[in-house]
């Protein structure tokens, strides 16, 4: 995972930047709807910190990939400081508001990546994560992904997490309680076989090297694009005692 986030730094942004639900409202936007500006805001696992223009200016993010954070640099995205989610430069009872962003369900170990985040966040402080969801999608678009997946011969891999089953009880373990729990369907356009093959491009294929997923990628075309592509997501949003 740490060398996919070295060779295509922000590719994540890329995608979610541009899938919307049906009201229009963008990824990021469902995640920090209701923060108030005024809120001392963590954001775990930046990444090229696409959140930041959606949050007040008391924000800093954290991040273990320089590439990445390289991107949040050059996109005028600050403060930003690199550290490892297990032991965060943050003073305990100091945060608002953690969010993170398509990354708690990488971290590992889950149970000290949640405890550590208890420390820092402040009582009746809140965590925000947005992590992948299998639904809602519709056999539309699960055909779409289907025709997607045959032309280039790859399928994405998600690693299974705590998250995916028993996910109040985890966040109970680490003295976090889970206030909600929705998942909504957001829609990134395929206008072009640039647009199709960046998506593609965003799937995280072990096994295959940078070079093979890419000739792979190459060999797309819109007969096999639909005019968009399903992104199901899911935001949980927990308080700490």
């Amino acid at each position: 995972m740490a060398g996919f986030h070295a060779e295509k730094p922000g590719i994540t942004e890329h995608v979610l930047s541009r899938s919307f639900d049906a009201n229009g409202v963008g990824a990021y936007r469902w995640l920090a709807e209701g923060i108030s500006t005024d809120a001392t805001v963590l954001d775990l696992a930046c990444g090229s910190a696409p959140t930041r223009p959606f949050v007040g200016d008391r924000w800093v993010g954290t991040d273990l990939s320089a590439s990445e954070l390289a991107v949040a640099i050059a996109e005028g995205r600050s403060a930003v400081v690199r550290s490892d989610a297990l032991r965060l430069p943050i003073a305990a009872g100091s945060i608002d508001v953690l969010i993170c962003s398509m990354a708690l369900m990488l971290l590992d170990p889950l149970h000290d990546v949640l405890r550590e985040i208890q420390r820092v966040l402040a009582s009746g402080g809140e965590l925000r994560a947005l992590v992948r969801a299998t639904h809602p999608m519709t056999l539309r678009d699960r055909w779409s992904y289907l025709r997607v997946m045959q032309a280039v011969r790859l399928r994405p891999v998600f690693p299974r997490s705590e998250l995916d089953g028993h996910t109040s009880e985890a966040f109970d373990n680490a003295g976090l309680t889970l206030r909600s729990d929705e998942f909504r369907r957001f829609a990134f356009p395929v206008n072009s076989t640039d647009d199709l093959r960046q998506f593609v491009s965003s799937w995280y294929t072990p096994g295959h090297t940078p070079t093979e997923s890419a000739t792979k990628v190459a060999r797309l075309d819109m007969n096999a694009a639909p005019n968009e592509l399903a992104v199901p997501l899911r935001r949980l949003i927990a308080t700490s005692a």
